[in-house]
């Protein structure tokens, strides 16, 4: 899609756990989470990936931002350090929850965009608790890369639409909604 760089932030390790609702592989059991996947990339592709094996803090971030976390804490912290970096042209946030996702997608340098993502903040305490079972499966994980690509192709090839700006996949009824209500 022409991107010339991407770099990585994360802190944790493959763990069994993260076989069912994650794309790593066994071999990667123990090993840092940013590594695996910098490696799973070159498998498909000659794309080098820098690669940070630590939460993000305070770098300097450009161009496109997707987060991809999974606290309500983290994604804010995160948020608040991409407002301020006018280098960030667009902020992709999405988020899982059994077999449902949402994206949410604005540019931190327009003001309105930013209020109406504001509202989709919250504390951690007041996420809805899912059962392990229910928190994600590899078919989901894999189905929101799609949308979150068409958004980032969009981008860059200047057709990204105000209906873009909020969507929910229902894997479960294999369904897409566009500017969904918060």
């Amino acid at each position: 899609m022409g991107a010339s760089r991407m770099q990585i932030f994360d802190d944790d390790t493959v763990e069994l756990h993260n076989l069912p609702n994650q794309f790593f592989r066994k071999k990667d059991i123990g090993r840092s989470k940013v590594e695996a996947l910098a490696d799973i990339v070159k498998e498909f592709t000659d794309f080098d990936i820098k690669i940070n094996n630590k939460r993000y803090e305070d770098e300097n971030l450009s161009g496109i931002v997707i987060s991809a976390v999974d606290s309500m804490k983290s994604r804010q912290a995160i948020f608040d350090m991409v407002r301020t970096q006018s280098e960030v042209e667009l902020y992709i946030d999405s988020r899982m929850g059994g077999e449902v996702a949402q994206i949410f997608t604005l540019r931190p340098s327009d003001q309105l965009d930013v209020e109406e993502y504001e509202k989709t903040l919250f504390n951690d305490d007041e996420a809805e608790e899912l059962p392990c079972t229910a928190q994600a499966i590899i078919y989901t994980v894999l189905g929101i890369a799609q949308p979150i690509a068409r958004l980032v192709k969009k981008f860059l090839m200047g057709g990204l639409e105000e209906s873009d700006k909020r969507l929910m996949v229902d894997f479960f009824n294999q369904q897409m909604v566009k500017e969904f209500v918060v």
